[in-house]
């Protein structure tokens, strides 16, 4: 029984941290980390699959995960779409779509 009143208090104590944490950040920033715990929370299981690790260690792993398939979604978006962003940001190329309409 003490060994759970322990682990609760410990959960409140990392809540209780993470709320001030959160409570110091810009509105934007707190939209941001909302959105991750989010995102963590519907993964956690993949992070209780890792056991070897501690469960700070897989939360890391699990923004790492998501992180890494928002940059490879980006990195196709990019590649699918590079002709015509280059040719929006090269003023040159810009010009001489307007002169030909």
């Amino acid at each position: 029984m003490i060994r759970l009143s322990a682990l609760v208090q410990k959960q409140m104590e990392r809540e209780t941290a993470l709320e001030s944490f959160r409570g110091n950040l810009s509105e934007d920033d707190r939209a941001a980390l909302d959105a991750l715990c989010a995102e963590l929370r519907e993964s956690k299981g993949g992070a209780a699959m890792a056991s070897s690790f501690s469960p700070f260690e897989g939360i890391l792993l699990l923004m790492l995960v998501k992180q890494q398939r928002r940059m490879e979604c980006l990195e196709f978006l990019f590649q699918r779409n590079a002709a015509r962003i280059l040719e929006d940001c090269n003023p040159e190329i810009r010009a001489k779509k307007c002169e030909n309409r």
